[in-house]
């Protein structure tokens, strides 16, 4: 017998072909082009939600400066409630005579309060109280419009006496300058 073992033949080691890292690559590859995509809707999500907020504080704000066109300027804080209005002479900031074919020019009615008006002059519009989170104080315009007799008179008791209607006007922005709304209505007094 002899003390040395006595060596084994040996075996080469197969060659790995790489299937397995080929596989592995192309499913990290999928993983991670989904994972972008996710990111990029998320971001897109959050984008539209921010938006949606800051169009919703504008609308808010000119909706809280619309009212308070109606309702809260003057010395006597009634607004168009008021007993004896100022002239409406275009003197006034913010109250004026209605706007003229010359006035919108080739636009609409929509385009001349949006892109015409200048809502930055304090001689063509009166500031409201600046609500929390605008970027800047919401701006009002009334517009003392024709009189106008309403329908309904009789030959018994004659025509009913004309109503007077106002045109009130306002503008806020977000938070962020690029978030605007303008609201309109038509006041009866």
């Amino acid at each position: 017998m002899s003390c040395h073992p006595t060596p084994s033949p040996k075996i080469a080691p197969k060659r790995h072909r790489g299937a397995a890292l080929v596989i592995a690559l192309v499913l990290l590859m999928v993983l991670t082009l989904l994972g972008v995509s996710v990111i990029q809707d998320t971001t897109q999500q959050e984008r539209m939600a921010s938006n949606t907020h800051q169009r919703n504080l504008a609308f808010q704000g000119a909706e809280a400066c619309l009212r308070w066109g109606e309702r809260g300027w003057g010395t006597s804080g009634q607004g168009l409630e008021a007993s004896v209005l100022p002239f409406f002479n275009n003197a006034t900031s913010g109250l004026r005579q209605p706007i003229t074919a010359s006035e919108i020019g080739s636009t609409d009615i929509c385009g001349f309060w949006s892109d015409t008006f200048d809502w930055t002059d304090t001689a063509l519009s009166q500031q409201c109280p600046l609500p929390s989170g605008l970027s800047q104080a919401p701006r009002f315009v009334i517009e003392e419009l024709p009189l106008l007799s309403p329908p309904g008179s009789s030959l018994k008791f004659g025509p009913l006496p004309p109503t007077q209607y106002y045109r009130v006007t306002a503008r806020s922005q977000g938070a962020a300058s690029d978030a605007v709304a303008i609201v309109q209505t038509v006041y009866q007094r």
